[in-house]
C-alpha cells in the first residue's frame, strides 16, 4: 500500500485544479449506498403439526388483532406463543416449525415495545397472559456495563427490507432467537466514553428463557456468540449482520462528509478520533482500516459484511476500525500511532467506525 500524505495548505491550494473531480464525485455520491424499507413479515402458511405449535400460531394470530387496541394483552399472547414453541423445542431442537414460531413471536413482542412508552428494560414488566394471569418481563443482566437495552432502539431485523451496493449481499445466520438493530442515540446517559462514537448501530441477538411466567430477555452479540440456549439445548443463533450496518448508512448518509473533508480539513479536524463500537474482547485481534483522502470510514463497508460472513474472522478479530480524517491525524498527532498508542490498543482494541 502506498500512503501519501497532503497537508492542509496544499490542499487549499489546489482547490481550483480538482473542483471538476469534487463536482463528479459529489454527483455520484447523491444515490445512497444503502437503502432501508419497513415492512410488516407474516409468520407464514405452513401450520405446525402438534398441538403445542398449534397452540403456539393460534395466540399468535390474537396477538396480531391486540397490536395497536391493546398492546399490553398482545405482548402477553407473543410471549405465550414464545413459551409454547419453547416447549416443542425442548422435545425437538431440530422442529424447523417451532423455530419458526419462537423467532416469530419474540420479533414481534419488541415490535410491540418500539411502538409503545412501555419501559420494560428499566424495571419489571407485568403483561396479561392468555387464559388469565400475568408473565413478567425483565431483562437478564450481563457483564458488559455499556450494554443497557434502555438506551437504544431495538428494531426486528425481519421488519427491514435491505437494499443498495453496499450491503449486497445480506449476511444472516439461520437460528435461534431474533436478531436486532440496536440504535443508541447521542443523548444516551452515563456511556460516554473515549473511543465510542455519539450513535451506534449495533446487531443484537435477543433470545427468551422461562421460569415459570417469568421471562427472561437475553441480549447476546452475533459477532461473538455463534450459539444460544433455548430451553436447554444449544442451538446457533441467529443473527443479521448487515440489517445495522444498512439502517446506518440509510439515517447518517457518511458519504456526504468525503469531498468537503477534502476540499477543508481543517473544518473536520475536530473529527479526527480512534472510536470502537463493540466491547472490548482479549481474545480477539483488533484489526485498523484506514480510508483515503477523499473518502470516509464507509468506504470499508462492503468488506466488513463480506468479512462477517466469515465465522473464523469473526470468532479471532474485532472485525475492523477506521480513522476518521486519517490524513490529519498522520499529519497532527503521528505519536498517535507510535508507541503511546500501542498501549491504548492494549485497554481499547479498535472496531469499525462505520458512521457519523
Amino acid at each position: 500500500m502506498i500512503a501519501v500524505v497532503v497537508t492542509a495548505a496544499q490542499v487549499r491550494r489546489s482547490k481550483t485544479h480538482i473542483v471538476v473531480i469534487a463536482v463528479v464525485a459529489t454527483l455520484s455520491g447523491c444515490a445512497p449506498l444503502a437503502t432501508v424499507r419497513e415492512t410488516s413479515p407474516t409468520l407464514g402458511a405452513q401450520p405446525g403439526k402438534v398441538p403445542q405449535l398449534r397452540r403456539a400460531e393460534q395466540v399468535i394470530a390474537d396477538a396480531e388483532q391486540l397490536q395497536r387496541s391493546d398492546p399490553n394483552r398482545a405482548i402477553g399472547f407473543y410471549l405465550s406463543g414464545v413459551e409454547s414453541a419453547t416447549s416443542e423445542l425442548r422435545k425437538n431442537p431440530k422442529d424447523g416449525i417451532a423455530l419458526r414460531d419462537y423467532n416469530f413471536a419474540l420479533s414481534r413482542i419488541f415490535s410491540v415495545i418500539r411502538d409503545t412508552p412501555f419501559e420494560p428494560w428499566t424495571h419489571p414488566f407485568n403483561v396479561p397472559a392468555p387464559g388469565g394471569g400475568e408473565y413478567l418481563l425483565t431483562d437478564r443482566a450481563i457483564a458488559n456495563r455499556l450494554w443497557r437495552p434502555q438506551d437504544y432502539e431495538l428494531i426486528p431485523a425481519d421488519e427491514l427490507d435491505v437494499r443498495g451496493k453496499f450491503v449486497s449481499p445480506r449476511v444472516t445466520r439461520e437460528g435461534a432467537g431474533a436478531p436486532l438493530v440496536a440504535v443508541r442515540s447521542e443523548q444516551a446517559p452515563e456511556i460516554r466514553q473515549r473511543f465510542l462514537p455519539p450513535r451506534i448501530y449495533l446487531g443484537v441477538t435477543a433470545a427468551a428463557h422461562f421460569s415459570g411466567r417469568k421471562c427472561e430477555i437475553e441480549f447476546l452479540d452475533p459477532l461473538s456468540v455463534e450459539r444460544v440456549s433455548v430451553a436447554g439445548r444449544g442451538l446457533p443463533s441467529a443473527a443479521d449482520f448487515t440489517a445495522p450496518m444498512a439502517v446506518g448508512l440509510c439515517r447518517e448518509r457518511p458519504e456526504k462528509v468525503g469531498v468537503p473533508a477534502l476540499l477543508d480539513p481543517d473544518k473536520f479536524a475536530n473529527n479526527v478520533r480512534l472510536i470502537q463500537v463493540q466491547p472490548y474482547n482479549s481474545q480477539k485481534i483488533p484489526v485498523l482500516l484506514v480510508h483515503g483522502l477523499q473518502s470516509t470510514p464507509v468506504s470499508w463497508a462492503p468488506m466488513l459484511n463480506a468479512l462477517w460472513a466469515d465465522p473464523i474472522v469473526r470468532r479471532n478479530t474485532r472485525s475492523g476500525c477506521s480513522i476518521t480524517q486519517a490524513v490529519i491525524l498522520f499529519r497532527t498527532q503521528p505519536c498517535c500511532f507510535g508507541a503511546r498508542s500501542m498501549r491504548w490498543t492494549k485497554r481499547f482494541p479498535i472496531t469499525a467506525r462505520l458512521f457519523w
